[in-house]
């Protein structure tokens, strides 16, 4: 998954819903140009790094998983 990643220029992340954890694939902090020896940004953080129609998008399937269990696909 790692090469992949680095090769498409795709990352990917996990949100815990639990603990409210992030974690970045290797290739997320490559593309957004953070050291990855630094934490994750966490989802209050991350709104940053996308454009307003995508993290109403994000926003919205994250409440749908929370809510009734629908897988983000």
């Amino acid at each position: 998954l790692k090469d992949a990643q680095r090769l498409s220029k795709v990352g990917s992340w996990h949100y815990d819903l639990k603990s409210e954890n992030v974690t970045w694939s290797e290739e997320l902090y490559r593309i957004f140009g953070i050291d990855p020896s630094q934490s994750a940004p966490d989802m209050v953080e991350q709104r940053s790094k996308y454009s307003p129609e995508s993290w109403h998008l994000l926003d919205e399937s994250v409440k749908k998983i929370v809510s009734d269990g629908t897988p983000l696909t």
